[in-house]
């Protein structure tokens, strides 16, 4: 990885971490519902914002093959957060954020089991049952 993709990486902890502190305090002050609501439409506003102002950005309407990815992304992704949004105001956010962030072990076992387009060493797959590992014991 190199430096640039690094402090990226670091950049994206650091975003999620205060994600799910504001988001702990925001579902507890407005309810997951609302919340989910509002937090989703301040999102979406500041992606348009993105779109506009990168200017090399053309919406092809003509192009319609590879709509359904972010369709079942967009549906998949709403669920999940409305589902953390419930689990954060029924239980405490260090152990409901943490025990929720293994998720990439759904995302190693459908593209390197099922799909089979991606492949781990060795030490990946140790780090893999590390964090199940990790989880099961926050959830004690």
């Amino acid at each position: 990885m190199t430096k640039s993709s690094l402090l990226l990486a670091l950049s994206v902890i650091l975003a999620w971490g205060l994600w799910s502190v504001i988001a702990k305090i925001g579902v507890e002050r407005l309810g997951p519902f609302k919340y989910l609501f509002y937090s989703q439409l301040i999102a979406s506003l500041i992606v348009l914002g993105f779109l506009a102002f990168r200017g090399n950005y053309r919406l092809n309407l003509g192009d319609y093959s590879y709509f359904g990815y972010p369709v079942f992304g967009g549906v998949v992704s709403a669920l999940a957060i409305y589902m953390l949004y419930l689990l954060l105001s029924r239980e405490a956010g260090s152990i409901a954020v943490s025990l929720t962030a293994i998720y990439p072990i759904v995302t190693i076992f459908i593209l390197v089991v099922i799909l089979r387009i991606e492949t781990l060493t060795f030490q990946q797959w140790v780090g893999a049952f590390l964090a199940i590992l990790g989880a099961f014991l926050l959830s004690l």
